[in-house]
């Protein structure tokens, strides 16, 4: 079973067993928005690394920016529908997500951002936070 660890911060990735940002494992945009999916090449060795993990860990995702959660969620959906096209109607593309961090006093930083612009930009506002369970 592969099982793939990441975080926000290189310190924290260092500190998982095989762990990486979440940047560098998904090619997340470093410039994220609404829209915004992973840089991941079809048919490279991310997509068949990616197709066959079990689970993923996510250290620090209190901190992400919800962009950078939900770019990963779409990428993954895109790349998990080529082997059913169920997989396009989970989250992740059916793969296991868990989400560590502090939720209730580590949020995103914005530069420059207020109250609600912060919050606005937390996974906890964003449509995957449906799927969570705690």
């Amino acid at each position: 079973m592969i099982v793939l660890t990441v975080a926000l911060s290189g310190i924290a990735a260092l500190l998982l067993p095989g762990g990486r940002t979440a940047h560098s494992r998904f090619a997340i945009p470093l410039m994220v928005h609404e829209d915004s999916v992973c840089n991941i090449k079809q048919n490279s060795e991310l997509v068949e690394l990616l197709k066959q993990t079990k689970l993923i860990i996510w250290d620090e995702a209190s901190m992400v920016h919800r962009y950078s959660v939900e770019a990963v969620d779409k990428s993954l959906r895109d790349i998990m529908s080529s082997t059913d096209n169920n997989n396009a109607n989970l989250p992740f593309g059916g793969k296991v997500v868990g989400f560590g961090g502090d939720f209730r006093q580590i949020l995103p930083v914005i530069p420059g951002g207020g109250r609600t612009e912060i919050v606005n930009a937390s996974i906890c506002s964003s449509y995957i936070w449906d799927y969570c369970s705690i």
